[in-house]
């Protein structure tokens, strides 16, 4: 086509042009050649501005280049990743289907061990009344043998006896014979009889005459006892006497402190009468409840008794915390800056940055893209999270240092800001060194494990047309953390109560929302494991983390008690008291060496020199992911 000349000509040459395209599948294309074409005739219509227009149209085409370079890299990765979800849902797929025949195989194998057990029930009755026939057949020969031993004593006493009779016999006779004699004799009996009346009489008078003198006398005995208990009570009565003038001097004291007292509340009546006509009435601050952006249950649980005071300070915190920084300060490219955060900006250090405060679920996100990229890489445990976290930024934007700092540092700010929420917190301390990495993996892991016990009981349940509640949950988590105490079993099942009663409300949202999603075996307590919009957590989670943290402080300070009164340790003195702690623990106690002795490697732990002091032994075990695998042995 012609190159129009006028601005008449250009304005029809575009409206031309761009109605022929109006169904064409490259639209966008060919409009915008139509005004290319429009924008080059205007170039050589304004000569003066010809420069500066060229510099304008190469900019435009660098930009647009960029663009259709960026759309291809997204086409690519777009049929990468539903080539990656093909092959994850067909994993998924096939872990089903195994784990379907492994609980078929563990079913017969539950109907095999029954019939063994039953068997074994009947061989233990069978026993049993073998054993209570031997006992029988034994208390009737314990019989035959007592009657006999019996009968045996009682004919040898018989014999014993017919002897001594006869024997006895004799003797009588012959005492017989004497007293016979003896009462014959008339003048012995009556002298005996004369010498037993002087004796009455004597002992008679001697009766009388003691009771005539001793009549009125008190025995010694008598007298040394009531002498104890006159002294008894002669000093209880002087401290009796001591103490009632010092409660009457106390009482007279607290009557004038009562009177005094008495006065300055009639004072006090009257300044709070006048105070409370004048003065402004107290403020009702639970009313901040329901205008708290996260929610009245965030804003009760952390202001739940304070006093007003304290309330009013909280709130100033949490405005001033929540206030927006539009900018923040570069800190420069020093050692003791960290690693993500060491840039001077594009002028000087004095640069400011600009603050893109981002939310809660904003930063929760980017903590799991980071997590994410660790996770994959090869030896991500030996991996610094400030250079992931940096990398992360740098592929997201293309090494872009202006955008990468200006999130790196909103990041860093919005990590400080949230550090109330757990997982965040536990990231920065991470970020920061703070902490070991293991205590993340920890977490972790007994967040898994929590989830697989509970998806394990909702099949099982699934199976048997049955639904999950929170006695079955407390039952399947009391056997698969058998540390847990009572005390643990009831804090859980109060927060599964807790929320049961605010999701009876919205009980038919959730239930739909758990039909739509994968997992539907679990129900409405798979949300036990998500976040809610703010970005936080579940109370149920926070409190399993919070447990943990509980368990491992107390293994920790049972360490502790076990290197009181000794000041360094050795290797193999602290292998021997993890091992005597905990005799199930295998690499959690090569864990628990490298962090004590602040090495990397069992290895380096296994050849440190010397030895290491026991404080700084454990505050190596304080910052790692430590736990106690089972029960100690008691001897």
């Amino acid at each position: 086509m012609k190159t129009p000349q006028s601005l008449k000509e250009i304005e029809k040459f575009i409206a031309d042009s761009t109605v022929d395209y109006e169904n064409a599948t490259n639209v966008n294309d060919l409009r915008l050649q139509a005004y290319r074409t429009a924008f080059d005739a205007i170039m050589e219509e304004l000569k003066t501005y010809r420069p500066v227009l060229a510099k304008i149209k190469a900019a435009y085409d660098a930009s647009l280049n960029d663009a259709k370079e960026t759309r291809r890299e997204l086409d690519d990765t777009r049929q990468a990743l539903l080539v990656i979800s093909e092959k994850c849902e067909a994993k998924l797929a096939e872990h089903k289907q195994s784990q379907n025949q492994n609980l078929l195989d563990s079913r017969d194998e539950v109907k095999s061990l029954k019939l063994k057990i039953k068997e074994m029930e009947e061989n233990k009755e069978w026993f049993q009344s073998q054993v209570d026939k031997l006992k029988i057949d034994l208390s009737d020969t314990y019989k035959l043998y007592r009657d006999e031993r019996d009968a045996r004593k009682i004919l040898v006493s018989e014999l014993r006896s017919q002897q001594a009779a006869e024997s006895g016999e004799i003797e009588s006779k012959k005492n017989e014979e004497n007293k016979n004699e003896e009462s014959l004799d008339p003048v012995k009996l009556k002298l005996a009889l004369e010498v037993a009346r002087e004796d009455l009489k004597k002992l008679t008078d001697e009766l009388f005459r003691v009771k005539s003198d001793y009549g009125d006398v008190v025995p010694r005995r008598d007298f040394e006892n009531l002498q104890t208990v006159h002294d008894k009570l002669m000093n209880s009565n002087e401290v009796i006497e001591e103490d009632f003038s010092k409660m009457k001097t106390e009482h007279t004291i607290l009557m004038d402190t009562q009177a005094q007292i008495q006065t300055e509340r009639d004072d006090y009546c009257k300044q709070a009468d006048v105070l409370r006509k004048n003065a402004t009435p107290r403020p009702n601050w639970k009313e901040m409840a329901g205008s708290w952006p996260e929610g009245s249950d965030d804003y009760e649980s952390k202001t739940i008794g304070q006093s007003t005071s304290e309330q009013v300070a909280f709130l100033a915190k949490h405005f001033a915390k929540n206030d927006s920084i539009n900018s923040l300060q570069a800190r420069g490219v020093d050692n003791n800056v960290p690693l993500h955060l060491r840039y001077y900006g594009e002028e000087s250090k004095e640069c400011n940055i600009f603050n893109r405060n981002f939310e809660r679920n904003e930063i929760s996100a980017w903590i799991d893209k980071i997590w994410q990229v660790k996770s994959v890489r090869k030896n991500s445990s030996e991996q610094d999270l400030q250079q992931v976290f940096l990398d992360v930024l740098n592929k997201h934007f293309n090494s872009c240092e202006s955008v990468v700092f200006e999130y790196a540092y909103s990041l860093d700010y919005g990590i400080e800001k949230f550090s109330d929420e757990p997982h965040i917190k536990t990231f920065g301390d991470i970020l920061y060194k703070r902490i070991h990495e293991s205590i993340l993996f920890r977490h972790n892991n007994v967040i898994a494990q929590v989830r697989t016990t509970l998806s394990a009981l909702a099949a099982a349940f699934k199976t048997e047309d049955q639904s999950l509640d929170k006695v079955s949950i407390c039952r399947a988590l009391q056997k698969a953390f058998p540390l847990k105490n009572s005390d643990d079993i009831d804090q859980i099942e109060k927060v599964l109560g807790e929320f049961q009663q605010e999701s009876h409300d919205s009980d038919t949202i959730l239930y739909e929302m758990a039909e739509n999603t994968d997992n539907t075996d679990l129900g409405i307590w798979q949300f036990l494991f998500s976040q809610d919009e703010f970005g936080r957590r579940s109370k149920f989670l926070k409190l399993i983390i919070l447990q943990d943290e509980r368990a491992k402080t107390n293994f920790i300070q049972e360490i502790q008690a076990k290197l009181e009164g000794f000041e360094d340790i050795g290797f193999s003195d602290a292998s021997s008291t993890l091992m005597e702690l905990d005799p199930e623990a295998n690499e959690n106690r090569k864990l628990a060496l490298c962090a004590g002795f602040h090495v990397k490697t069992y290895k380096e732990a296994k050849e440190y020199d010397g030895t290491i002091a026991c404080t700084r032994f454990l505050e190596g075990l304080c910052k790692a992911g430590v736990f106690r695998s089972g029960p100690q042995i008691r001897k």
